[in-house]
Order: structure tokens, then sequence, then C-alpha cells
């Protein structure tokens, strides 16, 4: 294929097999190209991704019928030069979300009178439980409270001040907002920060998030046994004197490190050196404030 300098219409007829990952290397290569160039298909691409991302959690954890995610695909891809049926209506750049809507309406339609609260719940734990299973145990610790706590969370319109964050700390960690602020990703805001419980360990847990990413600043008191060095891995990187380990787990990234009887972890769903970029940035000071809390 030589699509040379083509429109952003002729390049969206790509798309569906590019995120797919069934397009040809040069195929690939320039659609790559126009993405790099056009901010619009770029953005399409990424709403793409999610909702494939969504599909196929929700394959994945629930008895979803067979014929669904086909129908879902096929209706993708019958997105060509002219758009008929139900995406008639749908401008340029909005047929993901008029997939999603589709995903929606089938599978709550079908589901609706047995998916309950619990269920809901329930399969969240499940879909956790799937993603810790493939890491050393340290790193759980970390994974699992930003699974639970900003992945699955519905964020409020108006993010709360400084001070209401800081009202939900405990006087000792009262200046972490301050001290880690100026170190968040580029682009990113402070969404939420708070103290939690999870599978009943207590958290301090900051979320910040910008251009479509989250990423958690997720710190706890270490229990017994659990260190880095205790489950013989190696550190990836040395940030001002912070030894940092890392893992993935599908497309949730974790860098981690210790502070006195401190864990910490820098989660987020960036690429591999992204992820690592900006624990470096943000280990140190974390460090600094948890050193200092233990004098």
């Amino acid at each position: 294929m030589d699509m040379g300098k083509t429109s952003c219409e002729s390049i969206q007829r790509h798309l569906d097999s590019f995120v797919s990952g069934e397009v040809s290397a040069e195929t690939r290569e320039q659609v790559s190209r126009h993405l790099g160039d056009c901010p619009d298909c770029s953005a399409y691409v990424a709403t793409l991704s999610k909702v494939r991302q969504s599909l196929r959690r929700a394959v994945e954890q629930e008895p979803v019928p067979q014929r669904l995610e086909a129908r879902v695909r096929d209706r993708i891809r019958s997105h060509e030069s002219k758009r008929s049926g139900i995406f008639a209506w749908a401008p340029a750049f909005g047929l993901a979300a008029a997939v999603l809507l589709v995903l929606l309406g089938g599978w709550h339609g079908w589901n609706a009178t047995e998916k309950s609260t619990h269920l809901d719940q329930a399969s969240q734990e499940r879909y956790i439980d799937s993603l810790l299973a493939r890491l050393a145990t340290v790193f759980q610790v970390g994974l699992g409270d930003h699974l639970h706590c900003a992945h699955f969370r519905e964020f409020p319109q108006d993010t709360p001040s400084l001070e209401e964050m800081t009202t939900k700390m405990e006087a000792e960690y009262a200046t972490l907002i301050p001290a880690v602020r100026d170190q968040i990703p580029t682009g990113h805001h402070i969404a939420l920060a708070h103290q939690c419980t999870y599978r009943g360990r207590r958290f301090v847990h900051m979320i910040t998030r910008g251009n479509r990413q989250l990423l958690s600043i997720v710190i706890t008191r270490k229990q017994a046994g659990e260190s880095f060095t205790s489950a013989s891995l190696t550190a990836i990187k040395n940030a001002a004197g912070v030894s940092l380990y890392g893992s993935t787990a599908d497309q949730f990234e974790i860098a981690g490190f210790e502070a006195g009887d401190h864990l910490a972890f820098i989660v987020s769903d960036m690429g591999r050196e992204e992820n690592l970029q900006w624990a470096v940035s943000l280990a140190p000071s974390v460090h600094r404030f948890l050193a200092a809390m233990q004098g």
C-alpha cells in the first residue's frame, strides 16, 4: 500500500486493523507516520484502543455472549469510506464512541438482570487477582491498591482543592502533596490524595491524571518479611541513591522502592520507560519525606 500524503479519511480505513496488529509492516510504518503528524487521528486511535481494552476485560471477566465481540469488531471494520446504519450519525472521529455505545448497550442489555453491584465488585476483584498472580508478592501490594482505588474509580468532575485533600491525610503525611507535586508528570494534575484501606491494609495514595493516563503514588508500611531484596529482585535503576525495582502486569507498569519501614510504588498505565522516568523524578522526594518521618 502506498498511502503517500493521504487524507485522514483514507487512513481511518486501516485504523482498526492497525490497532489489532493485523497490518503489514509497511502499512504500520505509514500509518504511524501519519499519526505522528495528525493529533486528531492519534486521539482517535487512543480512544479506539481503550474501547478494545474495555471489551477485552469484559470478555475475560464475564460470560459474554460469544457473538458480541465479533459483532462489535464487524461494525468497526464496516467503517470504510462511507458510513451507514448505526454509525451514520457518528462524526469523523466519533466512531470509537459509537462502538462503545454498541458494546455497552449489548453488554448491559444481555446481563442487566444478573449483574448486581456485588457481582460488579466481585468481577473487579477477579480481574485484580488475575493480574496480581503474575507478580512477585511485594509488587502485588502497590498494584492492588492502584487498581482498586484508581483504575475502577469514578473521579469527581471538580478536583478537590489541596486543602481538602490534605485534611484527608493523617498529620504525619499532611505535607506529602506539596512535597511531590512539582515532580508529577507533565500535563498531569493531582486528582485525588487520601488514605485508604484495601484488603485490610492501610495506604497513603496520591493519584494524578492527564493525557488520558493515570499514575499512582502508593505508600504503605512494611509487613513482616516484605522487601524487594528479600524477594531476590534486582534493582533496575538508581534515582539519586534510591534503588528502583520494576515489574509489569498487562498494561500496568510498577516501579517500587523502600524507605525505612515503608514501601512506595509508582504505578501507571504509561509505557515502561515513561513510568520509570517519572519514578526516577518522584522517588527521591518521596524517599526524603518518608525518611524525615522516621527522624
